[in-house]
């Protein structure tokens, strides 16, 4: 059964295990938001949507790099590795009741095989009959990683959920254990946070978009600098 954390206290204190506070999540939420709100209908019909994902996913990385987090963008999936390289973090859309501890949740748009792989690398690890959690990477350097994809393979992966929903953005974050036709709908933990006002703009349209390819083998390199 889905372990679920309820906004306030309890979330709060899941997050903290984790090594996060709401404002970590928060504040990048609320600064995506103002990215997309400045779209207008002269922009690419998906800009906004695009805008939010990417930004959201680089204000979070920006916000927790004092805290010893690094990134990587291997299989064009933005990720945030923890300061212990024992767990990454992305932002994707969502869809369903996110931020809704009664509701079902899924990933909004398809996802794809390097996606998946680490989804399967979830279900291993927090599934039936979990193996042990494997230990940390060690990295090149807290100013750059020169990594190759393969090195994320078998790290576990958290999901920030967001999806808009009238004047409001809700989010979550869970950690996933099942995908079934290129969709995530199945979850070991969600930990619900406060929604963020998101009022009418220029482009209020309940649109948003993530995209990712599947590269194998890449070579990535992030300067933090």
């Amino acid at each position: 059964m889905t372990k679920v954390w309820r906004v306030g206290t309890e979330a709060n204190q899941r997050l903290e295990t984790l090594g996060l506070d709401p404002d970590d999540l928060l504040t990048p939420i609320d600064l995506a938001i103002g990215d997309a709100r400045s779209c207008t209908a002269l922009d690419a019909p998906s800009a906004s949507a695009f805008i939010f994902w990417s930004r959201l996913n680089r204000y979070f990385r920006e916000g927790v790099k004092p805290k010893q987090w690094l990134a990587t963008n291997a299989d064009q999936i933005l990720r945030a590795i923890n300061p212990t390289r024992d767990f990454a973090l992305t932002a994707v859309s969502g869809s369903g009741a996110i931020g809704d501890p009664h509701g079902k949740v899924r990933t909004k748009n398809p996802k794809g095989a390097a996606f998946a792989s680490l989804v399967k690398v979830n279900s291993r690890l927090f599934g039936p009959s979990p193996q042990p959690v494997i230990p940390g990477l060690r990295l090149a350097s807290d100013d750059a990683v020169h990594v190759r994809a393969s090195a994320f393979a078998d790290m576990p992966l958290w999901v920030l959920l967001y999806r808009r929903h009238g004047e409001e953005l809700h989010a979550e974050l869970s950690l996933p254990t099942d995908i079934n036709c290129k969709t995530v709908a199945e979850w070991e933990e969600r930990i619900m946070l406060e929604p963020v006002p998101y009022p009418g703009g220029p482009n209020s349209l309940d649109i948003f978009l993530d995209e990712e390819e599947d590269q194998d083998d890449l070579d990535i390199a992030v300067d933090w600098r």
